[in-house]
C-alpha cells in the first residue's frame, strides 16, 4: 500500500488492520481518539509536506510524516508531527 510516492510502513499497516479488526467487534481505537487514516483528507491548515496516516476526531489534530517536501524518501526516517 502506497501514499503518493511512499510505500506505507508495517507499522501503520499493523494500526489499521487493528482497527479493522476492532471493527468487526463493534470496538474502535477511536476510543482513545485516534482514527487511523487510509485515504488523506487534509485539513487547510495541514503543512503541504505532511503525510498524515491518523487523526484524533477534533479540533483539526493529525498525526503524519513531514517528508521535508519530498527530499526524504522513506517514511520511518522522516520526523513524525501531530
Amino acid at each position: 500500500m502506497e501514499i503518493g510516492n511512499y510505500l506505507i510502513p508495517k507499522e501503520i499497516l499493523q494500526l489499521i488492520q487493528l482497527e479493522r479488526n476492532l471493527t468487526k467487534e463493534n470496538l474502535s481505537i477511536d476510543m482513545i481518539g485516534f482514527r487511523p487514516v487510509t485515504e488523506p483528507s487534509p485539513y487547510s491548515i495541514t503543512p503541504p509536506d505532511l503525510i498524515p496516516f491518523a487523526e484524533s476526531g477534533g479540533g483539526g489534530i493529525h498525526f503524519g510524516f513531514l517528508t521535508d517536501f519530498h527530499k526524504t524518501t522513506d517514511l520511518m526516517k522522516m520526523r513524525f508531527t501531530y
